[in-house]
């Protein structure tokens, strides 16, 4: 992986862009495919859901682990270490409780059952990534207590406006940082970033790989 000393993502006015803007969607595009999905049914496909064991996971110190909750929120075991990608837990991936995309189906693992954790990892701001209800139940449920978020440029000052008090590490695209034997390296991704119609790209976006004694977990984010 390349070092603090590598070029980062592209930087326009006020914000970034990607790697391959010719490759870019933006709401007309959303609007053009809302159209043609019009009336379209998509037959649902029901398949049994595995229960965890939250006892075993909280015991778990030495074995390589990878749990789904849901969507892009990941429980990530190793080295002796919980990494959680994008927590959301919440009914809707939204800025209010009340609309917004619902879940299709419960958290795989229940917020309540998670061990507690040492690596929080956010990929962008989108609201089905970044929500800010789950990591507000997360601080009130002790989980965070002592862990470190890792989370791409500009989004440190997004979360300190939701309260979050923990260590924030911001990185840019090929940027690696190292922590407690972990060696965490932000990568590009090709998506963009938004809260609001006003803020589209002020903050950057991306993937990530973790890495512990030659083992590597690629984290894609919305790429």
């Amino acid at each position: 992986m390349s070092t603090d000393s590598s070029p980062g993502a592209p930087r326009v006015r006020g914000g970034f862009r990607n790697n391959h803007p010719h490759e870019e969607h933006g709401l007309v595009d959303a609007l053009r495919w809302a159209w043609r999905r019009r009336g379209l049914r998509v037959e649902s496909i029901a398949f049994p859901l595995a229960d965890n064991d939250p006892a075993a996971l909280a015991a778990n110190r030495t074995r390589p682990s990878l749990t789904w909750v849901g969507h892009s929120t990941f429980l990530l075991q190793l080295g002796g270490f919980n990494l959680l990608t994008d927590p959301q837990f919440s009914d809707r991936a939204s800025p209010v409780s009340w609309a917004g995309p619902p879940r299709t189906t419960p958290p795989g693992l229940a917020l309540e059952d998670l061990p507690p954790l040492d690596v929080v990892l956010l990929s962008h701001t989108h609201y089905d990534h970044l929500d800010a209800p789950s990591l507000e139940r997360l601080v009130a449920h002790g989980k965070v207590g002592s862990a470190v978020f890792f989370v791409p440029l500009g989004v440190g000052a997004v979360l300190r406006r939701l309260g979050i008090e923990a260590e924030i590490v911001e990185l840019d695209w090929w940027q690696r940082r190292a922590h407690r034997g972990l060696a965490l390296d932000a990568v590009p991704a090709q998506h963009f970033s938004a809260r609001t119609p006003f803020d589209r790209n002020r903050t950057l976006w991306a993937g990530w790989v973790i890495e512990h004694s030659g083992r590597r977990v690629y984290f894609a984010g919305d790429s």
